[in-house]
């Protein structure tokens, strides 16, 4: 954090003023936002979501069937959009860990800078 810099004035009242961060004044890449939430959201809802419920169907009813048979029952009910409380939530958290990683990325990019 930037040390603080001490003005008075002329009522000998004084206050505390700080140097503005170089972050706050970095340009917003508003193509990168959009590919991130967009990618977040595809990866999210058809990637994430179908795996983690066939995952939980497969481990709760094993009776000697295939896993890829949930895999597919999983596919065939978020192309369906029956399910969308979980839907929603696979949005969300898609977007949540895209953003984290452009976020991440962006840090590493200006400290090499």
């Amino acid at each position: 954090m930037p040390a603080p810099h001490r003005h008075d004035n002329k009522f000998g009242v004084f206050h505390v003023t700080f140097k503005a961060n170089k972050y706050l004044h970095m340009k917003t890449n508003k193509k990168a936002i959009v590919l991130a939430v967009a990618s977040g959201i595809l990866l999210g809802v058809f990637v994430i979501q179908p795996i983690t419920v066939s995952l939980h169907a497969f481990d709760s009813h094993v009776q000697g069937e295939s896993w890829f048979s949930y895999l597919m029952d999983s596919y065939g009910q978020v192309l369906s959009f029956t399910d969308m409380k979980g839907t929603l939530l696979a949005m969300f958290y898609g977007v949540m860990a895209a953003l984290f990683v452009m976020m991440i990325t962006t840090k590493r990019r200006k400290k090499t800078e």
